[in-house]
């Protein structure tokens, strides 16, 4: 009887430890995957160039708020970096939407049409926006869904309505399908497209604009090569490009002019959300 009931404890601590293996490498294997799509929906082979950062008075400005990128810039690198597949820019600022007696404050970005497919935005409605769009400088505007949400009712057709963005009225083409939240919190559905040339013109009314001129708002480069992020990867062989070719001018105006971001890996991440989530 003492033989059979040892024998029975034993069974259920290896039952037990199995179960606690099991459900560990599930649970890591879980959040490996939660991580991975995230990253498939930013772009596994995408790479950010944003400015450098301004002093003044002995205040810093951080990332981004230095004017050191333009749309040379942006044209030039696909002939310096082969590797390049496509390359998008943009500018944004945060603005007031408005639309019958609703309004929301939200990111607005003007983009390229390549800007969509670069970071894997879809069109739940409607269409994106196109290079015709740009060139004749359309008031139009793609809504995230959480800015759609926010303007319109429920049973509401957004699809063809004016809506006012700092006074000027845009008419909505498109709604972008809903990416949910970063693992940071962070809204990624909040936001509206304009094109490039309609924002830079008209919406943050910034005078004058032109291929090689510096902008006072936020300006960034968006690059996606023909293969997705490793180790020894295009991306790598991209940023050593686009360092060495950098125009001289950049290193005058600021030692620190340009900033690259590349893809992180789920294995990068994951400790990253787990240390986040603890605090």
């Amino acid at each position: 009887m003492r033989n059979k009931l040892r024998s029975i404890l034993t069974m259920l601590g290896i039952f037990i430890g199995v179960a606690a293996l099991i459900a560990m490498v599930a649970v890591g294997q879980g959040a490996n995957a939660a991580v991975e799509k995230e990253i498939e929906g930013l772009g596994t082979n995408l790479l950010i160039v944003l400015p450098g950062s301004t002093t003044a008075s002995g205040v810093r400005g951080g990332h981004g708020s230095a004017s050191t990128l333009t749309v040379d810039d942006a044209l030039a690198i696909p002939h310096q970096a082969p590797s390049v597949g496509r390359v998008s820019y943009m500018v944004r600022q945060m603005g007031q939407v408005e639309y019958a007696s609703h309004n929301w404050t939200t990111n607005i970005q003007g983009v390229t049409p390549d800007y969509l497919p670069i970071a894997n935005w879809q069109i739940a409605e409607g269409r994106g926006l196109t290079e015709p769009d740009g060139e004749s400088l359309a008031l139009v505007a793609v809504l995230g869904h959480t800015v759609y949400q926010q303007l319109f009712d429920a049973h509401e057709d957004p699809l063809g309505a004016t809506i006012l963005i700092k006074g000027f009225a845009l008419r909505v083409i498109g709604i972008l399908a809903a990416k949910g939240q970063s693992g940071w919190g962070q809204d990624q559905d909040d936001l509206v497209m304009v094109p490039f040339t309609t924002t830079e013109n008209k919406v943050l009314g910034v005078a004058t604009p032109a291929r090689h001129k510096l902008r006072a708002i936020p300006f960034s480069l968006l690059l996606s090569t023909h293969s997705a992020y490793s180790h020894g990867s295009p991306v790598r062989s991209t940023r050593s490009t686009f360092r060495r070719e950098t125009p001289s001018r950049y290193r005058r105006r600021s030692a620190r002019s340009v900033r690259f971001c590349k893809p992180a890996t789920a294995s990068s991440l994951v400790p990253s959300m787990t240390s986040t989530s603890a605090t």
